[in-house]
């Protein structure tokens, strides 16, 4: 008798493995759908089967492997290689999409189980939602001022602005209602997904801006990278520098001018840049990926460079302490103790040309990040040191001269290391440094 029921566990766990990779597959049948369904509401067993490979360790390593970066979720998980990663990415989608409420624990015993697949990085003028917040699949979250960046477990970034009402379907992809958003999905991470009343958009690696008006029409505009769009009959791919708009389900999205303006707030949020104050901005989109060429007299610029990167016991850098820092400082070096894994910002002035004028300009700014600054790099030559590691691949950097701030540049980090105070006296020259902010995650 136990040998039969063993046959009986084993055989339809084969047949959830089987759907499980099927599910994502487009000829995927209803009548799968709901032999998939069946399977797992009448079976615990079958539900631990799946839930083991949705809660495994390696699951996310998986699904942002390499492999996984080369081409769209669809087509990748119409193959049959790679045969574990692309199950563990079906549990996902499946587990999302059917009421599994009641699965069974590791243990055997079944429990109810909450599981975190979203928590708020940041937040901006709003109330309700606070720094640390997790969210579990089926929340709904509704926002009437400010805006809020979550981290999903896929490793996926949302940035939103209120008004807005979206529901977090999973680790990686939500339903918009109404809002305007900017996605950026870093590293090798694909597929996270928003569902909005008239579009289905798959990001394939990527940053773009997403508004959902409250008619539920929906606008896309791709800042770099791709998506594709799914709610047609008709797949669509857009590409950085594209937008489109979509009125009515299941018609074709029209390709509109391309926005951006739209998103510079949400575009600013989603790097964890709460406000910039003074004679400051955040580099746009399409500016970001090229510093180096980008040339604006009358602010300085910060941009956003690479995201989680870690730098080795050992790695040196110019202070690691709050307080006021000034040149001169060429002594003034620090050495890691630890590892550190940190995002990086590059803060430039870039006049381009040489003026007329003989006199110093003077620039004074706010930078307001939602974590905090643990290191500055402010001399040349560790600024020339540290492009390798830290700048965006075609940074354009090796020309420049005369980096690092000079001598009646000022940089002051707050005591809560979340607050950095610039003051930056300057002619004709270039003036960059470094800042270095704890990595979300």
């Amino acid at each position: 008798m136990s040998e039969s029921i063993h046959q009986d566990n084993t055989d339809h766990f084969k047949e959830v493995e089987f759907l499980l990779l099927d599910s994502v597959n487009p000829d995927f049948s209803e009548a799968d759908r709901e032999r998939l369904n069946s399977l797992l509401r009448d079976s615990a067993k079958a539900r631990a089967f799946a839930s083991e490979l949705l809660f495994d360790d390696a699951l996310l390593a998986d699904s942002l492997s390499a492999e996984a970066a080369e081409a769209s979720f669809r087509e990748k998980a119409s193959s049959r290689q790679n045969r574990t990663v692309w199950i563990r990415i079906a549990a996902v989608v499946v587990i999302c999409l059917i009421p599994l409420s009641w699965i069974l624990s590791r243990q055997g015993s079944p429990q109810k189980i909450e599981t975190t697949v979203a928590s708020i990085q940041g937040t901006n003028r709003i109330s309700g939602l606070n720094h640390g917040q997790t969210f579990q699949i089926g929340e709904r979250v509704e926002m009437e001022r400010g805006r809020a960046v979550l981290r999903f477990a896929s490793g996926a970034k949302f940035a939103i602005e209120a008004p807005a009402s979206f529901v977090i379907t999973g680790p990686n992809g939500a339903d918009l209602d109404v809002g305007r958003a900017t996605v950026r999905v870093p590293g090798e991470i694909k597929g996270f997904t928003l569902v909005t009343p008239t579009e289905k958009i798959v990001d394939l690696g990527t940053a773009f801006g997403i508004e959902v008006a409250q008619n539920g029409t929906t606008s896309v505009a791709v800042f770099e990278g791709e998506v594709e769009l799914l709610g047609a009959s008709q797949s669509r791919r857009i590409f950085a520098g594209q937008s489109t708009q979509s009125i009515q389900p299941k018609l074709p999205a029209q390709s509109i001018p391309h926005l951006v303006d739209a998103f510079l707030n949400t575009w600013e949020t989603s790097f964890g840049v709460e406000s910039v104050r003074g004679d400051l901005r955040v580099s746009r989109p399409g500016e970001r990926l090229a510093p180096g060429r980008v040339i604006d007299s009358s602010s300085l610029l910060l941009f956003p460079e690479r995201e989680n990167v870690t730098l080795p016991e050992g790695y040196a850098l110019n202070s690691t302490r709050t307080g006021l820092h000034q040149y001169p400082f060429r002594s003034q070096i620090e050495y890691l103790t630890e590892s550190l894994t940190v995002d990086s910002y590059l803060l430039q002035y870039h006049p381009g040309v040489k003026t007329s004028s003989s006199k110093d300009r003077v620039f004074t700014a706010e930078l307001h990040f939602d974590r905090p600054v643990v290191g500055l790099i402010l001399r040349p030559d560790q600024l020339d040191a540290s492009d390798d590691l830290l700048a965006m691949p075609g940074a354009q950097l090796k020309n420049i001269n005369r980096r690092g701030i000079n001598k009646d540049d000022q940089v002051e980090l707050s005591e809560d290391r979340r607050i950095l105070y610039i003051r930056m006296s300057i002619q004709d020259s270039v003036d960059q440094i470094r800042v270095l902010v704890e990595a979300s995650g």
